[in-house]
């Protein structure tokens, strides 16, 4: 009884919180990306074409399932010289596939990092959390399979 109390004084809490936007199981932090945004920074003046997109926070952009099950993700990338981990995980916590463990390397046209699983990842239909780990960071973002 006491445990039904106390879930219902947290749900009642979250919703009279609407800025929390995060979710801790097993020490993986899911933070969903509504508060998240990117800062566009001019380093020189406003005239100048070669203007830089200066990456200061870590955000998962897109995540997407091709054809042959390969698995592919692209993210903003604060420091590309730490090591990251990319991997998916259940519902529940648990890491279900490694995508990518080491620096990042490659970037698309629009300067951020893709990662791509090397082997097709047949992944059956649920829902399942995209990490990318880094030394002092850990940022999340949900994607459905739906076949």
């Amino acid at each position: 009884m006491k445990i039904v109390k106390y879930i219902i004084l947290m749900l009642i809490l979250l919703i009279k919180m609407p800025n929390i936007n995060a979710l801790q199981i097993e020490n993986i932090l899911f933070t969903s990306n509504n508060d998240i945004g990117t800062k566009v920074v001019n380093l020189n003046n406003k005239n100048n074409k070669n203007d830089e997109k200066i990456h200061h926070i870590n955000k998962i952009v897109k995540i997407w399932i091709e054809n042959d099950w390969i698995v592919n993700a692209t993210a903003e990338i604060k420091d590309n010289k730490e090591e990251i981990k990319v991997s998916i995980y259940n519902l529940l916590g648990k890491e279900l596939h490694k995508i990518y463990e080491g620096q990042p390397k490659e970037k698309d046209e629009d300067g951020n990092y893709k990662f791509t699983s090397q082997t097709p990842i047949n992944l059956p239909n649920n829902v399942y959390i995209l990490v990318i780990q880094g030394i002092n960071y850990k940022i999340a973002d949900k994607f459905i399979v739906s076949k």
